[in-house]
């Protein structure tokens, strides 16, 4: 069986964007599961280095441009990166009648739409009109579940929308290191806070963190050495984010500084002992997988992912600011945390071969015109 995975890294590093991450894992997977798998992606423009990427990457799966793709007899494409228009599955169907079509979707659009109709956010660079393809099934990754599963099946036209497990590999992570000469975590003493959120949106900002972070500060006579505010360099100069930050000690004792976005390998090999996250509907985070595999301490509220690092329940300063303690006094004393963390981790991988078997179902389901909407279990990483 023949499938393609679509990608869509433009001008960007390929593994920037957490879609492209999930494409690539994806296809990964597919292949693993014995499928004749490809990832899809389209040269529009001369300054895109999706190829130059895919080439570059030592994976075992093959890449093929768009306008090659249409004269492939493709049995399922898989909708991540590159968005499938009207017109290209058209395209697709004249080769292949049968040809079955899947929106996978991992983006929290209910918020950002929401962002997009109220406040003006995220506003589009593109001009043209678009029609989108209505696929034949929505395949949505476990943390969107609860906020937008509705959501997508009113906005891509299908309701035939199910969770399935979720994706993660640390082939990324691993080209850092070897190109970087990084490191796992080794002992000292934890004084740095990296707050790594993008603040481009409601679901991950610095606001939450600066709250516990204040809280911790407050209540604790330890001594911390700098708050990173990663992503928070054109939050510095906003009266709201002033007058948020103004009364606080944070501010006073000179902890915090705004930082541009940075590269997380290099933040927490270079900079930063301790990661302190937050999110809203986004309970599971590539940021977190990351930080833990590499053994560094990472403190969270994700609750979809609650044995991986530190967690803390959502909204609760004062649980978060308790987890920050005990990281400090213990997280030097946790001997095994990079092995239990890989450990727990590795269920998101392709290694677990009851997600591949899993995956193997979906897709024989979906070539046979069966559709069942299935239930997910974050312990293990499995829909039933």
């Amino acid at each position: 069986m023949k499938i393609a995975v679509t990608i869509n890294v433009g001008n960007f590093s390929i593994w920037s964007n957490g879609v492209n991450q999930n494409a690539i894992y994806l296809a990964m997977l597919l292949k693993k599961a014995g499928y004749d798998t490809y990832l899809l992606y389209s040269t529009y423009n001369k300054d895109n280095r999706t190829k130059a990427s895919l080439d570059a990457l030592n994976i075992d799966v093959n890449h093929i441009d768009l306008k090659d793709a249409f004269n492939e007899p493709f049995d399922v494409i898989i909708q991540l990166g590159l968005s499938i228009e009207e017109y290209m599955l058209k395209a697709f169907k004249k080769v292949n009648p049968n040809l079955k079509f899947v929106s996978y979707e991992c983006g929290n659009h209910f918020m950002i739409d929401s962002e997009k109709i109220i406040y003006g956010q995220h506003e589009s660079t593109t001009t043209r009109k678009i029609t989108y393809a209505s696929p034949d099934q929505i395949w949505c990754i476990p943390q969107m579940e609860h906020s937008n599963l509705s959501y997508y099946e009113f906005k891509r036209k299908c309701n035939k929308g199910t969770v399935v497990p979720f994706i993660w590999d640390p082939i990324a992570l691993e080209l850092d290191a070897k190109q970087n000469n990084y490191t796992t975590y080794t002992e000292r003493e934890l004084k740095n806070i990296a707050v790594m959120e993008p603040n481009i949106s409601m679901m991950k900002n610095c606001i939450f963190p600066i709250v516990a972070l204040e809280k911790f500060v407050s209540e604790s006579d330890y001594e911390l050495g700098r708050i990173y505010l990663v992503g928070a360099s054109k939050l510095k100069d906003r009266e709201p984010f002033k007058d948020l930050i103004r009364p606080t000690e944070l501010l006073k004792k000179k902890l915090m500084t705004a930082e541009a976005r940075i590269q997380t390998g290099r933040m927490i090999n270079n900079y930063a002992d301790i990661v302190f996250s937050w999110q809203w509907e986004n309970n599971l985070n590539y940021l977190y997988l990351d930080v833990a595999w590499m053994g560094w301490p990472v403190i969270h509220n994700a609750n979809l992912c609650q044995d991986v690092g530190y967690y803390y329940n959502a909204f609760d300063a004062k649980h978060g600011a308790n987890v920050l303690n005990n990281v400090i006094k213990n997280h030097n004393k946790d001997k095994d945390y990079l092995e239990r963390n890989r450990k727990n981790i590795k269920r998101y991988t392709n290694k677990n071969n009851k997600i591949v078997k899993i995956y193997k179902g979906l897709v024989e389901d979906l070539v046979n015109d069966k559709f069942t909407k299935r239930k997910y279990d974050w312990k293990t990483n499995t829909t039933s």
